[in-house]
Parts: C-alpha cells; sequence; structure tokens
C-alpha cells in the first residue's frame, strides 16, 4: 500500500494512518472527563490524552517550519513570517497549535483536580512541546501584527504558563525535568 508513495507524499500517509490508530485507541478506550471523581482514572486519562495531543504536534511538527522556495509576500530578507507557509504548513500549524491548547487544559484540569497537583513524567514532554509550540505562535503572531499585542495573547500566556507548571511539578520527583524548565 505505502510501496507506491515516496518522498513527502509517503510522509503524509503515514502521519495519517498513524494519528487514525492513536485517535482510535483515544476515542474509544479512555474518554476524557475532567470532572471525573476516581483519581486514577482521571490521572490515567490525562496522560493517555497528553501523549495523544503530544504526538499530534510531533507528527504535524515537521511541516509549518519548512519555508517555501518563493515566498509571494517576503520581504526579502529571508523572514517572510505567515508569507512563507504553504496553505497545508498553515493547517499543520493550526492542528499543532490546537493540541498545545488542549494538552495544556488537560494539565490544568489535572492539577487542579488533585491538591498537590500529581502530573506523571511521561507528561513532561508533552508539556514541553505545547508551551514551545505556543509560544512560536505567540511569537509569528506578534511578529506579523508588527510587534503589537495579539489577540488572544493572555490565554496564550495563560496556557503556557500551565504547562511550565507541570513540568516544575513533575521537576521535584524526576530530575530530567529540570532540564526543560
Amino acid at each position: 500500500m505505502l510501496t507506491s508513495r515516496s518522498g513527502p507524499s509517503l510522509y503524509l500517509s503515514i502521519v495519517r494512518q498513524l494519528l487514525l490508530r492513536v485517535n482510535c485507541l483515544t476515542v474509544f478506550v479512555v474518554r476524557w472527563d475532567p470532572e471525573q471523581m476516581d483519581s486514577q482514572w482521571l490521572n490515567q486519562a490525562a496522560a493517555l490524552h497528553t501523549s495523544y495531543y503530544h504526538a499530534q504536534i510531533i507528527f504535524h511538527n515537521p511541516f509549518p517550519f519548512m519555508r517555501r522556495s518563493t515566498a509571494p509576500n517576503s520581504t526579502g530578507n529571508g523572514d517572510s513570517g505567515w508569507a512563507g507557509f504553504s496553505n497545508n504548513q498553515a493547517q499543520a500549524f493550526a492542528i499543532c497549535i490546537n493540541a498545545a491548547h488542549a494538552c495544556s487544559r488537560i494539565l490544568a484540569a489535572q492539577m487542579e483536580h488533585h491538591a498537590g497537583g500529581r502530573v506523571y513524567p511521561i507528561q513532561v514532554p508533552g508539556a514541553f512541546t505545547s508551551a514551545m509550540t505556543l509560544l512560536v505562535n505567540l511569537w509569528i503572531a506578534k511578529k506579523s501584527s508588527g510587534g503589537m499585542q495579539p489577540v488572544g495573547h493572555s490565554s496564550v500566556i495563560a496556557d503556557i504558563r500551565t504547562c511550565m507548571d507541570a513540568v516544575k511539578r513533575v521537576e521535584a520527583v524526576w530530575d530530567s525535568a529540570g532540564r526543560t524548565w
């Protein structure tokens, strides 16, 4: 099935298949319910869904940061902002941003549910990647708005802080988390 494709089309096909299978697992095995009363179930669901959104960011990540060779709105300095994105890259970047926001909301609900704010070490890569994705989004939005504060700036900053808090809470248990802090 995949042998007839090569290059980017092969990569896109593999990404679609992986996301489809991970999506089936996430939707049918454990549903995310932030109001879950059972702490163990909530933590397991949060860990699974955080990993799912992290996988979404990783699978779509190569696309938004590749520049087109000819950007119609390029300023000529090699730094064309949104103009350097093709439609597919912009869509992939939007998926990354939405996954990062979802990951942050899951972490916030999980930390709010527990008095100690327990987060598992397996969630650190998702929290870190989500924070970095949101920072890049904020940087691009600020750059494309001429240095003005972009719309939704405070909610993006709040999501970044949530991800940073999650990493900080795991640092006491898992030394490697401190490397991302």
